[in-house]
């Protein structure tokens, strides 16, 4: 696995990355990378349009599904059992699989997978869904704000030509 620590080296490689069809439109593809998002507060009210309806259906969904971790971290603060997996279906399949919260030095920490991220149309949603799940923990648990680590099987970009 590749980790970035600058999103400006994840998009120039992206750049550069091999070409793939998915259903017959051409990519730029990153397979099996690690980045880290930075939390701040003014993504939270930005007006961000997700590239299609069920990326909206599946914050809201996740955004739910928060609440069983928040319970498990009240109980105890070093649980490492405040994850859930992504059941939210839709046509395009769950881009976020998998979502891990925890506390270490009174601070949250999240853990992301997805499945599969568009970075040119659904980038900066889903960095704001990252932000909104980390502002409702750290909220609702009083804690201090921690890492954002976002791992990716398949970071792409569709090409024209």
């Amino acid at each position: 696995m590749h980790v970035y620590s600058n999103n400006k080296t994840l998009f120039k490689d992206l750049n550069k990355a091999p070409k793939i069809i998915i259903d017959k439109k051409k990519y730029k593809e990153l397979c099996n990378i690690s980045y880290m998002l930075e939390y701040k507060t003014s993504q939270l009210n930005k007006k961000i349009k997700p590239h299609m309806n069920e990326d909206f259906l599946e914050r809201v969904y996740l955004l739910g599904r928060l609440d069983r971790c928040i319970e498990f971290l009240q109980d105890d603060e070093h649980s490492r059992r405040a994850v859930f997996s992504n059941l939210y279906e839709n046509q395009m399949g769950r881009c976020i699989v998998t979502v891990h919260a925890f506390i270490r030095d009174d601070k949250v920490h999240i853990n992301e997978y997805y499945r599969s991220q568009e970075a040119s149309r659904n980038f900066q949603y889903d960095y704001q869904t990252a932000c909104l799940l980390m502002n409702k923990l750290t909220k609702q648990l009083n804690k201090k704000v921690g890492k954002i680590t976002v791992m990716v099987m398949s970071f792409h970009k569709e090409i024209n030509g």
